[in-house]
């Protein structure tokens, strides 16, 4: 079970605001009691009507590092993820923060299908403005129910350090067709979540990841 409004309370609304919502500048910061009613109305309707049914899975596998490549281990035999290193002075590679007997931690999410439906029919209809907010929203909240698992994962391993989770297409880990190993790990298709034939996930508005457990992980560059 996912309670919303503890998701909810993760939202990063300066993301919702000025990425997802168009609000920059002095405008935008004019208009930002505004948007919190809109946001608090819009909220309402997403529970209301059932516009959201979030879903997320993630689990912890054996793995160990080589170079620039993990292999993760499940019941089904391997899978391998070749990460990228960087070019800069610190040369970092995901891979680099795991050991030759270790754990990692996997996440997928989604706010579900529901939503894209309901945006196209409010374009359809000329709603533009409402559709853009829900399709934000619908973003926004995939990113906070990421870090909903994120944070429970953190506490049932314990760490005061660590915990930074990489999601696929960012320049870390580039290669979303790798899309289709954490599938085959944690079989995000039980809960609603495709692959298109090029790896991106579908509902749009969804998510995946690694956790990182390595108290000096952080986020880089290539």
């Amino acid at each position: 079970q996912i309670d919303m409004e503890e998701v909810w309370r993760l939202l990063d609304k300066r993301s919702l605001y000025k990425m997802s919502w168009g609000l920059r500048g002095r405008a935008g910061a004019e208009s930002e009691g505004d948007h919190d009613t809109i946001l608090d109305e819009l909220k309402s309707k997403v529970q209301r009507e059932h516009l959201f049914l979030p879903q997320a899975v993630y689990g912890y596998f054996a793995c160990h590092a080589s170079g620039e490549r993990l292999t993760v281990d499940y019941r089904g035999g391997s899978v391998h993820f070749d990460f990228p290193r960087s070019a800069r002075r610190e040369r970092l590679c995901i891979a680099d923060y795991f050991g030759a007997d270790d754990m990692a931690a996997f996440q997928a999410v989604t706010v579900g299908d529901v939503v894209s439906g309901v945006a196209e029919d409010w374009n359809d209809g000329g709603r533009y403005t409402d559709a853009l907010y829900l399709q934000g929203l619908a973003v926004q909240t995939a990113e906070a129910i990421a870090e909903w698992v994120n944070r429970r994962i953190v506490s049932e391993l314990g760490l005061d350090r660590g915990g930074l989770r990489y999601s696929w297409g960012y320049p870390s880990c580039p290669d979303v067709s790798q899309h289709f190993d954490v599938w085959k790990l944690l079989e995000p298709e039980k809960s609603g979540m495709r692959l298109t034939t090029a790896g991106q996930i579908d509902p749009e508005q969804s998510t995946a990841a690694i956790v990182l457990h390595h108290p000096e992980a952080k986020y880089f560059a290539l």
